[in-house]
């Protein structure tokens, strides 16, 4: 039996270039306040074009032509637009009822130009592969609120949300190795209803308010995304989930000139309603980070948590504000946020993103329309893993996890005027 020739490693160029640009635009026109009505209306329009242009190769690769392991040129475009309407009406002194909706459509293309040994053609193709998404739609929302007094307001509300769809990457076909299965080249957009009561109060002559709420979405078509044991990722709609809970938040003046503000929220969220696809890629193809057990090793009753949704999250702010000399106004604010624990996906399904605390400060100097503003961001300089799957156009290996990370400290100067 011959053995297989090992192609060695030599130094190589590399390089990966994914530049992008974005044109964005809202055109508004609303109404003066009368007693009992108020509407704005516009229209919005987006345009998204990012390219993906990378280049690998190892001469000593006689596989393929010049030893190119992958080479890209895929431009990728989004462009959206959107008409809308929001109005609110005064039925009573004390009852509104508003109501909204919203048009959209938005277009996705990905021009693909991919070959190589880990591409998904041999040598250069003569023409892009175009993949294409689109879709169109409504999103209402109506709310209606309840003011008893001056100091409470009572309000339900229900609304419909959506988040674009798009292209993926083509991926190797099974006659190239690494051998991989077939990909979905685009995915749906997913949509939500949300539905929420809740109430706003205002205590002890507004030195304290308060504002909680519980809320239940009913979240269709969730986009996840699905990792191969070749390496690569690619997005799909994974079928249907639910997330609710409580938010809470608080603000108090506990002096002339310091306000301390308490917020916090825990939202139980998961795919209930798999679709036949994921509910095959939970069974059959993902492995947990132990590498041996499965996320659902049946069928039968398989639920997955929803990738990049903490269950807690929580923040604390200190303010101290103090008029100056010749109407000059210091104000100081240390802020603290929490993120709590959240799943994501790399080589593995099922990675566990420890919580973490940011925290920031800001000194903040007015005088008529100026300000001028210090800030601190990431205080204490601390290393946050936001995510472990942001590698799609890279491959995914077992001993290595490339994790997003947050912005370290950083000291900064801000000057506004405000006409």
């Amino acid at each position: 039996m011959t053995p297989t020739p090992v192609i060695p490693f030599v130094l190589v160029p590399y390089s990966e270039k994914d530049p992008s640009r974005q044109f964005s635009q809202e055109l508004r026109l609303t109404s003066h306040d009368t007693e009992h009505l108020h509407w704005v209306a516009g229209v919005f329009y987006s345009s998204l074009r990012s390219v993906w242009i990378e280049i690998s190769s190892n001469p000593a690769n006689t596989q393929v032509p010049n030893g190119v392991y992958f080479d890209s040129y895929n431009p990728y475009t989004v462009k959206q637009t959107a008409l809308f309407a929001d109005g609110s009406y005064k039925l009573t002194s004390t009852l509104k009822l508003s109501a909204g909706l919203r048009w959209y459509t938005y277009k996705s293309e990905q021009d693909e130009l991919s070959w190589g040994y880990d591409g998904p053609n041999a040598v250069p193709p003569t023409a892009p592969q175009v993949t294409r998404a689109s879709d169109r739609g409504y999103n209402p929302r109506v709310n209606l609120s309840y003011e008893p007094t001056r100091d409470l307001t009572v309000y339900a509300t229900a609304s419909k949300g959506f988040r674009p769809g798009g292209a993926n990457q083509i991926l190797p076909p099974p006659n190239l190795p690494p051998f991989c299965q077939n990909g979905a080249l685009s995915f749906k957009p997913d949509t939500v209803w949300n539905y929420e009561v809740g109430e706003k109060a205002k205590l002890f002559d507004n030195w304290v308010t308060v504002n909680s709420d519980i809320y239940y979405i009913k979240w269709n078509d969730i986009q996840q995304v699905i990792t191969l044991p070749c390496g690569y990722q690619f997005y799909n709609n994974a079928g249907n989930g639910r997330a609710f809970g409580p938010e809470l938040e608080v603000n108090a003046k506990l002096a002339t000139h310091w306000m301390l503000s308490l917020s916090g929220a825990y939202t139980d969220s998961k795919i209930t309603h798999p679709n036949a696809s994921f509910t095959s890629y939970l069974t059959s193809v993902a492995s947990a980070p132990d590498g041996v057990s499965r996320p659902c090793p049946t069928a039968a009753g398989c639920t997955a948590p929803i990738l990049n949704v903490p269950k807690e999250t929580a923040s604390a702010s200190l303010a101290y504000t103090r008029e100056l000399f010749n109407d000059y106004t210091m104000t100081a604010r240390l802020s603290d946020s929490f993120v709590g624990e959240t799943t994501d996906v790399a080589f593995y399904f099922g990675y566990k993103l420890p919580s973490y605390n940011i925290a920031n400060f800001r000194l903040t100097l007015a005088h008529d329309n100026w300000q001028a503003q210090l800030y601190v961001d990431n205080l204490t300089d601390k290393v946050a893993l936001i995510s472990a799957n942001n590698t799609s156009f890279q491959f995914n290996i077992p001993q290595l996890v490339r994790y997003s990370t947050n912005q370290p400290r950083t000291f900064g100067t801000q000057v506004s005027y405000h006409f």
